[in-house]
């Protein structure tokens, strides 16, 4: 039974390891499952639950950090959002990461979007629109309690022309912050 484990864990390592892609590696794994549990039944379990591969899931959520540790729960244990978690969350535009509040830019500074919360509140929208409106970028990431949220340089390619924009921050439906930007 060693064997028939060391050689599935093989060939699944394999199997992911090479060239077929993430639809051929979920499609062959799935096959494999069902084989598995049509031929051996009950002990297909067992088999599966042996073999400990990292989970695509787990590898993308924004809640985990590249060590694999988790970041702190958004607000109460059962991971929900408190109600009143617009009241407390800070926003502003900055010329670097996690930088201090700017207003004023010039077409070769980045353009920073940063949330603040003392609790972790869910999706926190930020909108950059021109002065008609449109929106030009936006992002929205899962505020982490306790620390400064970073969503990017909205002028990473240093186009933005002169003139007037302005960062909305949206929690859900709500407004909760409209900043007037000028570039120069």
């Amino acid at each position: 039974m060693n064997q028939v484990k060391a050689a599935v864990k093989y060939a699944l390592k394999a199997f992911f390891g090479g060239c077929f892609g993430c639809l051929g590696a979920l499609s062959g794994t799935i096959v494999l499952l069902l084989v598995l549990a049509i031929t051996l039944g009950p002990r297909a379990m067992g088999i599966v639950q042996g073999i400990h591969l990292p989970s695509i899931p787990s590898l993308l959520a924004p809640g985990t950090s590249p060590s694999g540790q988790g970041t702190p729960p958004m607000g109460t244990p059962g991971g929900s959002a408190p109600t009143d978690c617009y009241t407390t969350i800070d926003a502003w535009v900055s010329k670097s990461e996690m930088g201090q509040p700017e207003t004023t830019f010039s077409q070769s500074d980045g353009i920073f979007p940063v949330v603040t919360n003392p609790t972790g509140c869910g999706a926190v929208n930020a909108r950059l629109a021109d002065s008609r409106g449109q929106t030009l970028l936006e992002k929205s990431y899962g505020v982490v309690g306790g620390g400064r949220n970073g969503y990017g340089n909205y002028n990473a390619n240093k186009n933005l022309a002169p003139g007037s924009y302005e960062m909305q921050f949206w929690y859900g439906e709500m407004l909760l912050k409209k900043i007037q930007l000028t570039v120069q």
